[in-house]
């Protein structure tokens, strides 16, 4: 019997154009959503008139080309189109959504080097430019893979990109095992008790963000089913990373198959903008082209599988170990971890140099394979030595994992990293570091009145949380970010969230394109035309209401809240204090120079308005959103039947 071990770890570069494609399909469509997302809520936030003006971030008192480098950003080119700050954002966004569909609809080739670096250039413009509304892990995330994904694609749309793209995908498995462990680890190294008493998840559902109508339900389970998550939640993002680099494709696509598994919970639970699809994009590079192409499977033999099955029932005996169970006298299940906080953080000192050894090796393998199987020795070599700079600038930044490690790392690399980090081609990960709300979710709430005796009417948001009768909503990746910041703003003071200031002002004095961010049906008393005359901010605290019976599926109340205390005292238009602290911010009294070219700032504004019309009581951009989300939906799916 012909009994041999399939090898097919390092495939022929041609086996794999499927596998690519339908990566870089992937990530255009994250970038569709991403740039949607922005444009969006783009006048609100960095209009000239929005909550932060981008335009005071650009100063320039020197060449074009040296502030480019030191924030590069494609705004700093907006006197070169004769436009103010505003417009260029709105032209860069466009430019991007219409690039993004013509090559996701209307073409059926891999998109090509030129797709990849417009994408990534032109987010990378808004993140520079975005200040507090855009430093989430997701938009470096986002970045990084855009960036790698550069060398992924080819010179041209209809060629193949041979030895290149190999060896960057070695890159983006090394990005997506960084990404993962990472996330897992922090939760642990943390020492926040609710992690290492398996008891995180029902506060995760509660004082997360912004969670949806499942969050409330899953919130209701018994402990012993969160406790079991958590340990779930551990053995993915810890464990089967290493799985990534298995020599069998049976593991690996295990490995996949439970990132795809545990961000798809993320979906059903929370609103995370693309991070969960951007995600599983990364997981693709994991898996084997097998799994994209109608090929018949390597021969080999049957032992495959059996070492495989025995590897993942290896892996159930020590999570019991790790994790050993109880059972009570009134048959109550409870888990416990039975590691202690010194053993763990040994454990990822090993672990962490391991990993750094098995990514380098992965990498080396992939080059040394490859530039030995083509003539362009020269090409192939510069490319190689790139290649090998990019994984050593991320070692500094995956090494704070562990403080041994990090200070191991060669300093050099420690500056060359801060040097090109405005870039954002190399990122530190780590999702859900600590849980907060253990007492319950705080939650700032904004009301308008008036006169100062009241009465007071809450000015609600979009998403979150507010009135409590009021359901989650899902946001369909579009990741609202003036509530994500609401939300950060209750776990701290206004004095550390400027922003909020000039949120308070934009409303005072009616500013339309803020309350377009808000939820201004909710508003009985006021609209942009006839603004509160005060607004003040209250912190209070929100818990899920208890399920009951005769309301499970549709409860009429969904939180409930007490007041905690005065966030910050009320506000008027015409207050000394605002208006001299916006002054020295600089989000009033700095106006932007007006557009000159009458043309195209005239016709971005009309798409704006165009935009912004309502079939339905949805917006047109909205409505095109949502067709290109379908066709994305059939992309998906067509992959199953082809």
């Amino acid at each position: 019997m012909n009994c041999q071990i399939p090898c097919e770890y390092y495939s022929n570069g041609r086996n794999i154009q499927n596998k690519i494609h339908i990566y870089l399909k992937g990530l255009v469509h994250v970038y569709f959503i991403a740039f949607v997302s922005f444009y969006y809520q783009l006048k609100g936030l960095y209009g000239r008139h929005g909550i932060l003006p981008a335009h005071r971030f650009l100063k320039c008192h020197s060449e074009i080309l040296y502030c480019f480098a030191e924030r590069p950003t494609l705004a700093w080119f907006a006197p070169f189109f004769n436009l103010d700050v505003e417009h260029m954002l709105e032209f860069i966004s466009l430019v991007a959504i219409v690039w993004c569909i013509c090559v996701s609809c209307f073409s059926t080739h891999s998109p090509g080097m030129t797709t990849m670096t417009v994408l990534w250039i032109s987010y990378l413009s808004l993140v520079n430019i975005g200040q507090t509304f855009m430093r989430f892990q997701w938009d470096q995330l986002l970045l990084e893979t855009g960036f790698l994904s550069i060398f992924v694609s080819p010179l041209s749309s209809s060629k193949w990109a041979g030895p290149r793209s190999i060896i960057a995908m070695e890159l983006v498995r090394w990005l997506m095992f960084r990404l993962m462990f990472a996330s897992g680890v922090v939760k642990l190294t943390s020492g926040c008790p609710l992690w290492w008493s398996l008891n995180a998840l029902p506060v995760h559902y509660e004082s997360q963000c912004l969670p949806t109508r499942p969050a409330w339900w899953l919130y209701q389970l018994p402990k012993c089913v969160h406790q079991f998550s958590v340990i779930m939640t551990f053995v993915i993002e810890i464990a089967l990373p290493f799985l990534f680099y298995a020599p069998f494709k049976q593991l690996r696509r295990i490995a996949a198959y439970g990132q795809v598994l545990l961000m798809l919970m993320i979906i059903i639970t929370g609103n995370y903008n693309f991070f969960n699809i951007l995600t599983i994009v990364l997981a693709l590079s994991v898996v084997d082209e097998e799994l994209f192409l109608p090929v018949k499977p390597l021969s080999g033999c049957n032992h495959v599988g059996l070492i495989s099955a025995v590897s993942v029932g290896s892996l159930g005996i020590i999570v019991h170990y790790l994790f050993p169970m109880t059972i009570s006298d009134d048959w109550s299940v409870q888990f416990e971890i039975g590691f202690s906080y010194s053993q763990f953080v040994d454990f990822v000192y090993y672990a962490t140099i391991a990993s750094i050894l098995l990514g380098g090796c992965s990498v080396v393998l992939a080059i040394w394979k490859q530039i030995f199987e083509y003539s362009s020795y020269g090409r192939n070599f510069i490319f190689s030595v790139f290649a090998m700079l990019l994984f050593l600038l991320s070692l500094p930044s995956y090494s704070t994992i562990n403080t041994e490690v990090h200070q191991s790392i060669w300093p050099e690399l420690h500056k060359l990293s801060d040097k090109v980090s405005s870039f954002n081609i190399v990122g530190s990960y780590g999702l859900f570091r600590r849980m907060t709300g253990a007492d319950g979710r705080p939650e700032l709430i904004l009301e308008g009145a008036d006169k100062l005796g009241g009465p007071w009417q809450e000015l609600e948001f979009k998403f979150k949380p507010g009135n409590v009768r009021k359901p989650n909503k899902f946001t369909a990746y579009l990741q609202p970010r003036l509530d994500w910041q609401m939300w950060f703003a209750a776990l701290s003071d206004y004095q550390h969230n400027p922003w909020l200031i000039s949120l308070v002002y934009r409303i005072l004095i009616g500013e339309k394109e803020v309350y377009r961010l808000m939820d201004m049906e909710s508003f009985s008393d006021f609209s942009p035309a006839k603004p509160p005359k005060y607004v003040r901010g209250r912190l209070y605290t929100y818990r899920y209401a208890p399920i009951r019976n005769d309301t499970i599926a549709f409860p009429d109340i969904w939180w409930e809240r007490e007041i905690v205390s005065e966030y910050f005292q009320p506000l008027s238009a015409d207050d000394g204090f605002l208006l001299a602290y916006l002054k020295r911010i600089q989000v009033i009294g700095n106006d932007d120079v007006p557009p000159r070219n009458i043309f195209l700032s005239g016709f971005l504004d009309l798409i704006w308005l165009y935009m912004q019309l309502e079939v339905g009581g949805v917006t047109l951009l909205m409505w095109g959103y949502f067709c290109v989300l379908l066709y994305i939906v059939y992309f998906c799916v067509s992959l199953t039947y082809r």
